[in-house]
């Protein structure tokens, strides 16, 4: 065969190679090669798996044809020539291929071969890498035969050791590009964890977590959408979370999916299997009854469905989509993966939230009772919490009859705005609502006792609350006053509507705090009650705010309770709550009672008269 001949299959061969940067060293070597050894051409071939795959090559050498550049990438398989100098990792000259054992069983008859490009000689010396050994050949091909002697395959051997120096760089420079692609994922990966785990820690519901998630792998993923559905108790249907704006779930059609092989969330959350769409055609040749993405809530290609476990059970599914196709690397699964991990930490801990917040919510409303309505007496109460984990605190109003029929009311506060506080708060409630209807005595003298009571019974906190007893001595009944009794461990003074708007500060100076010094002196204060008068005793959170004192505070309140007076009870509460809680630091609670006249009947807006239905004895 001519070189001619050898350049123009060359030449059609190389129109199927694989491209990719080839060092320029190599193709020098390879001109090196062919030049020194007076062939028409010289290769560099490397292993690729169990095939060769040409990574350099000299222009052929041709008298009347331009030369012809094999180029790079080009995968054969491998001659037994190349197999022999790899496998014994020697050099090995082949004067005449046509002759050479092995030639004729078939070695050669597969794909472009030396055969077919019309090699009738090969020198081939091995390539080495470091610890990874013979990793390719370098060759030198004649069209005719030829003796090769000893002195030219030692220089192909020393130019050999130089293509394996310059392999040794590529390799060392290659695995730098892994290290620095690897280092880059992983470096991505992490921010993307960093800003999802930031977003999710202040996270409490699921349409919190709905949203943090979104934002996340909207401006990290770039994702278009995200869904996010839990499975629900039936574990018969994946309910999505609403997520404000978000157009896939505007229509209530799309509010769920069915669990089950339908559509791909719902086969995740079945399966407990991620799955990977490269786009929008290959889902719909899964699932072809799931969204079109014509007709569906959002246009789509590439998606990703990922389930949500906690404790071996699938609880959710998140989908992510994106408005491209792409291919799902190794790197972008472990991605996502992770990204579904955090979100499935993030609902499991909101879930023990809102069982918590519930438990903490039933005994919160445990202690506050129903209230009495003795009479003409109305009574109304409210609590804010001011906790948004435990939603209870230590903030607490009562009301109950004692012996003599009185009215008594209570408004509290134990240190603290959690579950603690409120625990160790209806210990003291118990202990004062106890010793409230055990016997007819001064407010001063129940508080007293309860004081001693928190020491002998080792309950280590502090309180400030207000015990009033509402008393209707005779002389006062004919013409319909009643009387306050109160005392005051450091609490807010109450405050007295009268009926035409007028607001009494009943800012007597107060005592102690219980808890602190059981023996501290108390006294009592009266105050004369008219008919249509209002009474409101409130803890600090209605009117402590930063930068403002309390005596400030408290008129503020004053002011606005003159400017409500015309109002039903309730609705004064609801009003004076609306304007002052927001922006509270701490819970909120509020007890008022309404005198209505006694010359005329309970008004219908105080409800019916409810007193117990047996009175304590004295």
């Amino acid at each position: 065969m001519t070189t001619d001949l050898m350049a123009d299959r060359l030449a059609t061969t190389t129109a199927g190679r694989a491209s990719g940067p080839v060092p320029d060293a190599l193709h020098e070597l390879t001109v090196v090669v062919r030049d020194l050894l007076d062939c028409p051409v010289s290769l560099v071939s490397l292993l690729d798996g169990d095939r060769l795959r040409w990574l350099a090559s000299s222009p052929v050498r041709t008298p009347d044809v331009d030369p012809t550049d094999l180029g790079s990438g080009y995968v054969v398989e491998p001659t037994v020539f190349c197999r022999r100098v790899i496998a014994t990792g020697l050099p090995l000259s082949v004067d005449d291929t046509s002759t050479a054992p092995g030639v004729l069983d078939g070695d050669l008859q597969r794909g472009t071969t030396l055969t077919g490009l019309g090699a009738r000689a090969y020198c081939g010396v091995p390539l080495t890498a470091g610890d990874a050994g013979v990793v390719g050949v370098l060759v030198a091909l004649d069209v005719e035969p030829r003796t090769w002697t000893p002195a030219e395959v030692a220089v192909l051997t020393r130019l050999g050791v130089l293509a394996s120096a310059a392999l040794g760089l590529r390799r060392v420079g290659d695995e730098a590009t892994r290290s620095r692609a690897a280092a880059e994922t992983a470096t991505t990966q992490a921010q993307v964890l960093l800003a999802l785990s930031e977003a999710l820690a202040d996270t409490e519901t699921a349409v919190d977590i709905a949203c943090a998630v979104s934002d996340v792998a909207a401006r990290t993923l770039g994702a278009s959408y995200c869904f996010l559905g839990l499975v629900d108790p039936t574990r018969r249907r994946l309910e999505f979370v609403p997520v404000p704006g978000h157009p896939g779930l505007e229509d209530p059609q799309w509010d769920w999916v069915p669990v089950g092989d339908a559509h791909p969330a719902g086969n995740a959350a079945v399966t407990g299997r991620a799955t990977w769409f490269p786009d929008a055609a290959a889902l719909m040749e899964r699932h072809p009854t799931t969204w079109d993405p014509a007709t569906g809530p959002v246009a789509y290609e590439a998606t990703a469905h990922l389930p949500l476990s906690h404790a071996g059970e699938v609880v959710g599914v998140l989908s992510l989509v994106f408005d491209t196709p792409r291919s799902w690397t190794a790197a972008a699964r472990d991605e996502k993966l992770a990204l579904a991990r955090y979100t499935a930490q993030a609902l499991n801990r909101a879930q023990l939230l809102a069982e918590r917040r519930t438990a903490a919510q039933t005994l919160q409303l445990a202690m506050l009772t129903r209230l009495p309505e003795p009479d003409h007496l109305q009574l109304a109460g409210r609590y804010v919490p001011s906790s948004d984990v435990d939603q209870v605190g230590g903030d607490w109003y009562d009301a109950f009859l004692s012996p003599d029929g009185a009215t008594c009311l209570v408004i509290g506060d134990v240190t603290g705005h959690d579950t603690a506080a409120a625990a160790v708060m209806g210990q003291v409630r118990s202990i004062l609502r106890g010793y409230g209807v055990d016997r007819d005595e001064d407010p001063s003298r129940t508080v007293a006792r309860l004081d001693h009571a928190m020491g002998a019974l080792a309950i280590d906190t502090y309180a400030t609350l207000v015990l009033g007893r509402i008393e209707q001595p005779a002389p006062a009944a004919a013409s319909g006053m009643r009387r306050l009794r109160w005392t005051n461990a450091g609490h807010p003074p109450p405050l007295l509507l009268h009926p035409d708007g007028r607001v009494e500060v009943l800012d007597r100076p107060p005592h102690l705090l219980v808890g602190l010094h059981p023996d501290a002196p108390r006294v009592d204060h009266t105050v004369d009650i008219p008919p249509g008068a209002t009474v409101v005793l409130y803890t600090d959170g209605l009117v402590e705010r930063r930068g403002v004192d309390l005596d400030t505070a408290v008129d503020h309140l004053a002011q606005r309770l003159a400017a409500l007076a015309p109002l039903p009870l309730e609705d004064l509460l609801d009003e004076l709550l609306a304007e002052l809680s927001p922006g509270a630091d701490d819970d909120i609670a509020i007890l008022a009672a309404r005198f209505h006249p006694e010359d005329r009947p309970r008004p219908a807006e105080a409800g019916p008269s409810e007193v117990p239905a047996t009175p304590v004895p004295a």
